[in-house]
């Protein structure tokens, strides 16, 4: 009897790795690797986190049968159940019993002689057994996966802990392969020093905006802004100092403009950005507020503290303009206006005329 329930279990473990294997989109991953894990266990709760490197925490990223609001808690290494179990990397089983007042000592499944404090630990009223087990693969921590189970009768034990392990080793493997996968896309379509769309990736998703905005007849502007003489802060104080700027600026237009906005360094010192369902009036509102705020901005380098100016033209959808090259042209005239007229200015672009605005 045991080794007929031993075969349908490793026969599930197989089907659940293949189906993993499939999934390419790490929200849905997380979340098909905790029902899966659940229904292996036969487990009523669970959740799924992944570890913040930098920040020593671990961020609760999937939930099944929790309260939603725990999505994206974090908790610190060494805290609670799934920091513990982050910080030592050993498989933990807590059961009712064991929960008596916090803080609670209890020790790992498998017993080195470490001693783990809990704090913050699940509420127990309606779990009899937690099993937690961390997700590892090339030697790195990537999450930590726990389970609940109600059943008053019996606890997670040595058989789980051991089914659990072969399906956390594979688990592990498809989180790394998809973060990994993920990472390469987001190289491929990002400039590497800003962290904004480069100009491939840009174009890309704005034709899809522009044809989108033209179909349901949307506002739409375009805004091109550079950086006033440019050239002479990377002659005075370096091409890393130079680097600095552009970094700064990438940064504030992550402040300032909206998810649904698409930014990208369109070359050198030159920025685009494309706001749906932006009119002219609303358009120049946001380019003050990235001109006032780099003009704000101050520098600090080996020669002295220095500080710049951008200039920025904008263009917006019309009967006229109906492209993305077009658009783009238009408010790259504005923005040869703006440099004309002194730089350090905001221009739209008009059939008859610029408008100029400091």
């Amino acid at each position: 009897m045991q080794a007929e329930k031993r075969t349908l279990e490793l026969e599930a473990l197989r089907a659940n790795i293949s189906d993993m294997l499939s999934e390419h989109d790490l929200s849905k991953l997380l979340d098909a690797i905790l029902s899966k894990a659940a229904l292996l266990l036969d487990a009523a709760a669970g959740e799924l986190a992944l570890v913040n490197r930098q920040k020593r925490e671990i961020e609760i990223k999937a939930l099944l049968n929790v309260a939603s609001e725990r999505l994206g808690n974090a908790t610190a290494f060494g805290d609670g159940i799934l920091g513990s179990v982050a910080q030592n990397r050993i498989p933990l089983i807590v059961r009712s019993s064991d929960f008596v007042s916090k803080p609670v000592d209890v020790y790992p499944f498998h017993n080195c002689g470490v001693e783990t404090k809990l704090v913050n630990v699940h509420p127990f009223e309606q779990w009899n057994s937690i099993i937690a087990m961390p997700l590892e693969a090339a030697g790195k921590l990537y999450g930590v996966l726990s389970l609940a189970e109600k059943n008053r009768n019996s606890g997670f034990g040595k058989a789980d802990i051991e089914l659990l392990l072969m399906f956390a080793q594979h688990a592990a493997m498809s989180i790394r392969t998809v973060m990994l996968l993920e990472k390469a896309q987001h190289q491929a379509q990002t400039d590497s020093l800003t962290g904004l769309y480069n100009h491939r990736r840009f174009f890309e998703i704005a034709e899809l905006e522009i044809n989108r905005s033209v179909k349901q007849q949307h506002n739409l502007c375009a805004m091109m802004f550079d950086i006033d003489f440019f050239k002479q802060v990377n002659d005075t104080f370096g091409h890393s100092t130079g680097d600095d700027v552009l970094t700064s600026i990438a940064a504030l237009c992550r402040q300032i403009f909206r998810e649904s906005d698409i930014v990208g360094r369109y070359g050198g010192e030159e920025f685009a950005v494309l706001l749906p369902q932006t009119d002219i009036e609303t358009a120049k509102e946001a380019a003050e507020r990235v001109r006032k705020g780099v003009e704000e901005m101050r520098f600090a380098a080996d020669k002295g503290t220095f500080s710049i100016s951008i200039s920025a033209g904008i263009a917006s959808l019309s009967t006229g303009c109906q492209t993305l090259g077009e658009l783009l042209h238009r408010a790259d005239e504005a923005l040869y206006e703006a440099k004309h007229n002194g730089r350090n200015k905001i221009c739209v672009w008009k059939a008859q005329s610029l408008e100029l605005r400091t």
